[in-house]
């Protein structure tokens, strides 16, 4: 590809998804941007529908299927592109407004596993042990994510406490994930937060 052909397919592509837990995207090449590679002057845009797993990994076959008819190199900047885009359309859709400086919460739950976008989550932080936590009104409240109507089961409570975090995802029933917390060492609410998230992921890793 000759230098800044790259920009034009980016312009030439287009990403949105319909599925709240980003489990499906549909995808539109517009060739009639990238004319010296139609070679059906009545084609004037390509479409397609990627599925992705749990992880929020590209199943590639059906991609490259329809990626078939354009030279290597262009295919594998559309591919990537595509990826690329999808991580923004995640980014843009899911709200981080509350936690808009956490930048490592955010990079993990978009870039781990597409999984992780489709839940609400809801973090209450109290400065005492859980056993001391029984009464107390939590010293702040967070959440983000992706928003859930009144009777979803997609959103995951994170407590902090003094010395430990725990995560229940409601989807999961009693099951409760916990990562320990070191007092006697200043923690970040981020790192509570990612904490909560390895631990809960590492369990089905």
């Amino acid at each position: 590809m000759v230098v800044g052909e790259d920009y034009v397919i980016q312009g030439a592509i287009n990403i949105f998804s319909s599925e709240m837990d980003f489990s499906e995207f549909h995808f539109e090449v517009n060739l009639e941007l990238l004319p010296k590679y139609n070679e059906d002057e009545n084609q004037i845009a390509l479409y397609g529908t990627l599925k992705t797993d749990r992880d929020g990994i590209i199943k590639e076959d059906s991609l490259n299927y329809k990626l078939l008819d354009f030279p290597a190199g262009v295919r594998k900047e559309i591919r990537e592109t595509i990826k690329r885009k999808i991580k923004e359309y995640i980014r843009t859709n899911v709200d981080f407004t509350e936690i808009s400086g956490m930048s490592r919460v955010i990079d993990y739950i978009i870039t781990h596993n597409h999984h992780l976008t489709k839940f609400e989550y809801r973090v209450s932080a109290y400065p005492y042990t859980e056993e001391r936590s029984i009464t107390k009104q939590p010293s702040k409240k967070l959440r983000f994510g992706t928003p859930q109507e009144r009777f979803s089961c997609n959103y995951v409570n994170i407590s902090v406490y003094e010395d430990k975090v725990v995560l229940h995802c409601a989807t999961e029933g009693s099951r409760k994930h916990e990562a320990k917390i070191d007092r006697y060492k200043e923690k970040s609410l981020e790192q509570s937060i990612m904490n909560a998230l390895v631990a809960w992921s590492s369990y089905f890793d």
